[in-house]
């Protein structure tokens, strides 16, 4: 076999060898047209040479060229297998994937995607497959402590046979880009809600306005809105709402561009007018009442609120008036002061106590006339406490409870109950009270009037005493002359029966029936006597009394009366000995008299110096002529104050009633 040469000279040699062994059969002529075909054709070899090696030189400098534009280009270029290995790299992508170029082939592209991207990565793998064209995406990188945003395109290149075995991508980075566009998108959300929410405010404001609109259409109160030249003749009236046209009497549209001075008149006061203009110039809202007049001359008073408004530059641009009419208030406000002023009058000069106390009991008001009898001026005594500045300390806790009670709604009627005047000395005032309320009905004071009635109960207690005088007087005239001239005809009566039974004369039963009259007037003679003058002076008087009363009661009218007395109860004072009995004595004649019972019981106690007589009956209870106007309960009532006791007088729930007065010692 023969061997095949190694080089080209080795060839061409070979060839010419051959080629001389052919010629030395040709002709001359043949061989120098041979030769100079062989000659041209070297010529033209060398110049091919010379191109080709020309070729070679620029085909160098292009590969070198591609080279640099394949590596340092801007974007990075990848080739990469159908699994995603990466076969080639530029300098830009090792740099983008952080990885030197020489590492970087053979590894897979998906270990530089982040995970929330891995889905994207293997869609854009099968995209490009199953495409002829250029297939995009965009993936979020993991690379060291960076999470960029790479930008894909990718293209399937087919092998020398056809098939598609690998792709070409250029990557791009694209994180700023993706920023500014979440940046945009966050943007355009931020824009859309911020539209929302102007077009909400603005439906809110134009709902605003409109109410607002209508609540200035049906204001009570005249609302004006004028321009704001405050030179003569004034601004010019641009709106005015219904109530205001209602008040002054004219029409929007004759209204609508006149001054307000058109309402203006006689009584309207310049020194007010420049009073609010004044106001008005330094940038102030103002308030003025002023005198206007309607469109067929009435004047009205009017209370006027004039502010200003201003644009967003803060120039002025209109005032708004708020008017109301307040004739009518005035007029009130004026009936009112004449009736304040009338009642301070009556008050001052009035001859009766007036007393205000706020709800804790404190002093309020005092009049002239309580200044007079107490001795105190209304500034010595104004917020003091008037239970501990003019109540003795027997009578405060009594006091307080009666104020507790008329505070809770339950008024005073005629009570009568010393206060002390500056001096020392006790004046009775016969007390009447109301509560004061304010505009909710809640309290905020009691009103105490009364009448100083100490002359009167001196007066009564003299007439009192000289009427008990009187009894005791009677009593003794009774018992030591009418009660001795029955006695000396009772024993004239026991002779002459004598006499009579001794002569059996017919007319001792005569005599016999004028000696027991006699007698039942002398045991009555004794009793009324006794009535009359029941107390005896020494301590244990009032106890005997009662028994003896309760004894007589029983005889004379048949009711089953008992006394019950514990433990002996002493009052060494005969004049209030005598009014706890006649109280009683009261007690029971009433019940006799007027409720028919059936038992009365008096008792009579003595507990930590407070002496307790009560008087009860079954009767039929206490009925409508002994109320606190009968005359047999006021007296009770006059007897108690004397001596400085309660009494109080109910009605039982079972019937009858019940009389207890309560006397401190």
């Amino acid at each position: 076999m023969k061997q095949i040469p190694n080089s080209l000279r080795d060839r061409a040699e070979a060839m010419v060898q051959i080629s001389l062994a052919s010629v030395a059969d040709l002709p001359a002529d043949e061989v120098r047209r041979l030769l100079y075909e062989l000659q041209v054709h070297q010529i033209e070899l060398e110049i091919q040479n010379e191109e080709l090696l020309r070729a070679q030189v620029d085909l160098a400098s292009s590969r070198d060229r591609y080279s640099d534009l394949y590596d340092f280009a801007p974007v990075g270029y990848l080739t990469l297998s159908t699994h995603g290995v990466i076969e080639q790299a530029n300098l830009t992508a090792a740099a983008m994937l952080g990885v030197e170029k020489r590492l970087l082939c053979g590894r897979k592209f998906s270990d530089f995607v982040s995970r929330d991207s891995q889905d994207g990565w293997h869609l854009h793998r099968r995209d490009v497959f199953n495409k002829t064209a250029t297939c995009g995406c965009e993936l979020r990188m993991a690379i060291r402590d960076l999470a960029p945003t790479f930008r894909l395109q990718s293209l399937a290149t087919p092998d020398e046979r056809g098939r598609v075995s690998k792709f070409r991508t250029a990557l791009s980075d694209v994180t700023d880009r993706r920023i500014a566009y979440d940046a945009l998108a966050a943007l355009n959300i931020d824009m859309d809600r911020r539209v929302g929410d102007t077009t909400s405010e603005l439906a809110r404001s134009i709902d605003q306005l409109r109410l607002l609109s209508e609540a200035v259409a049906h204001l009570g109160e005249g609302v004006m809105i004028t321009g704001d030249d405050l030179d003569w003749p004034g601004p010019e009236i641009v709106f005015v709402n219904p109530a205001m046209c209602q008040i002054a009497g004219y029409s929007a549209s004759e209204l609508i561009g006149q001054s307000p001075r058109m309402l203006q008149g006689p009584a309207t006061y310049p020194e007010s007018l420049e009073k609010v203009r004044n106001k008005l110039l330094s940038g102030e809202s103002s308030v003025a009442e002023l005198v206007n007049y309607r469109k067929d001359g009435t004047p009205y008073d009017v209370e006027l609120f004039i502010t200003p408004l201003f644009d967003a530059t803060g120039r002025r641009t209109n005032f708004v008036a708020i008017q109301r009419d307040i004739t009518e208030r005035k007029r009130i406000a004026e009936s009112l002061r004449q009736e304040h002023e009338l009642n301070g009058a009556i008050v001052r000069t009035s001859q009766n106590v007036t007393l205000v106390l706020d709800p804790q009991g404190r002093i309020e008001l005092f009049n002239p006339y309580l200044e007079k009898i107490t001795g105190y001026r209304f500034d010595e005594v104004k917020g003091k406490d008037w239970f501990d500045t003019l109540l003795s300390d027997l009578d405060r806790d009594t006091m307080r409870r009666l104020f507790s009670l008329a505070i809770a709604g339950n008024a005073t009627r005629g009570n009568v109950n010393p206060i002390m005047t500056k001096d020392g000395r006790r004046r009775f005032i016969e007390w009447y009270d109301a509560p004061l309320t304010d505009s909710d009905g809640q309290l905020v004071g009691l009103l105490c009037s009364g009448q100083d009635v100490t002359e009167r109960l001196d007066m009564e207690r003299h007439i009192l005493d000289v009427a008990s005088e009187e009894q005791r007087r009677i009593g003794t005239d009774l018992h030591d002359g009418v009660g001795q001239e029955l006695t000396g005809l009772s024993m004239i009566a026991d002779t002459l029966m004598i006499a009579l039974s001794r002569e059996d004369k017919p007319e001792l039963q005569i005599a016999e029936r004028i000696r027991e009259g006699l007698q039942r007037a002398l045991a009555q003679i004794r009793a009324l006597s006794r009535g009359l003058n029941p107390v005896d002076v020494d301590s244990a008087g009032l106890m005997s009394s009662l028994a003896e009363m309760t004894a007589r009661l029983s005889q004379l009218y048949g009711v089953t009366c008992e006394f019950r007395c514990e433990q002996s109860v002493l009052l060494a004072d005969n004049q209030t000995a005598t009014q706890l009995y006649r109280i009683a004595q009261e007690a029971t004649t009433n019940a006799i008299r007027h409720a028919q019972p059936t038992q009365i019981v008096i008792s009579l106690t003595c507990i930590k110096n407070v002496v307790t007589l009560r008087v009860v009956d079954n009767g039929s209870g206490i009925v409508e002529s002994e109320s606190p106007l009968g005359m047999g309960l006021r007296t009770m009532r006059y007897r108690a104050r004397l001596i400085n006791a309660d009494l109080a007088i109910a009605a039982l729930a079972a019937g009858g009633t019940e009389v207890v007065c309560k006397l401190s010692l």
